[in-house]
């Protein structure tokens, strides 16, 4: 029996965390602005699920909830990324359907 069954969409997540960006204004306040014609330096990578479900259960998770996760995601490194995350954080991954093809993914 669980406290929490959530619903939703199951990615990985990777977060970059640079030094040389670039804050410019724009249309909806202030946008990044990144180069593409060169390399850019990455200080730091954190990469973690993602996803509404997976994050909802994550928190449940974190206060002691017994948490499950409904979702789909492929049969790829990144699907076998979120099921390890998951179960690090004691989430059941007993009701994710794992499909032929990828797990949707972010940069961030």
């Amino acid at each position: 029996m669980f406290d929490f069954v959530t619903l939703g969409s199951a990615t990985k997540d990777t977060f970059l965390f640079l030094d040389k960006a670039l804050l410019k204004p724009g249309v909806n306040k202030h946008f990044l602005e990144i180069p593409t014609d060169k390399k850019i330096d990455v200080n730091k990578v954190l990469e973690f699920s993602g996803g509404s479900a997976t994050n909802a259960a994550a928190t449940f998770s974190a206060f002691g909830k017994k948490s499950a996760v409904i979702a789909k995601i492929g049969n790829d490194e990144y699907g076998q990324f979120v099921m390890n995350d998951l179960n690090k954080r004691k989430i059941s991954t007993e009701l994710i359907k794992v499909s032929n093809g990828e797990t949707p993914f972010s940069r961030i």
